[in-house]
């Protein structure tokens, strides 16, 4: 099917999604067609990759979807859910230097990240969405510069945020 797309659409790019029970990558195929892409939802996500082994799962699963797309990071995009685990608990998730981590092994594998879970409209049916607010301020500053000192934007945000009680509110 890629093929054929590609003889006819020379510029085309088939993208589909590998997701839940079809996350992990096919056995039988070494190699997609260069005109294939994956957008692979990390399940579990970001948020938890500080629990054991699962930091180790997720990037082992990229390299082996970054090896399928022939390691091209134009044809893999990362899907991570920032609304969990908040959808349930009243806390926040601070997560900032495992995000930093996250994103600095994505750079020069992935075109991006999907922020999924993080829609300021929803919020009569994701109550606790505002919980994410400040890790998903972080991951966009993040994704322009790689090399943000996080504990200073941290506290800029708070003091944006707070103004003068910007320091306790940190």
């Amino acid at each position: 099917y890629a093929t054929e797309v590609k003889k006819r659409h020379p510029e085309a790019v088939i993208w589909s999604l590998a997701y839940n029970a079809y996350k992990l990558p096919p056995t039988d195929i070494k190699r997609f067609p260069d005109n294939v892409g994956i957008t692979l939802c990390l399940i579990p996500t970001v948020v938890v990759q500080n629990q054991a082994g699962v930091r180790e799962k997720n990037r082992a699963l990229i390299e082996q979807w970054f090896d399928l797309v022939n390691r091209n990071p134009e044809r893999l995009i990362v899907w991570d859910y920032y609304c969990y685990p908040n959808w349930w608990f009243v806390a926040p998730t601070e997560i900032p230097h495992v995000l930093k981590d996250h994103v600095g092994f994505l750079k020069g594998r992935a075109l991006g990240i999907f922020n999924n879970g993080f829609n300021p409209s929803t919020r009569g049916e994701m109550p606790n969405l505002y919980l994410t607010y400040r890790i998903v301020w972080l991951l966009h500053r993040l994704l322009w510069n790689p090399d943000l000192d996080l504990d200073r934007a941290r506290r800029e945000w708070a003091h944006d945020l707070f103004g003068p009680a910007g320091g306790e509110m940190d």
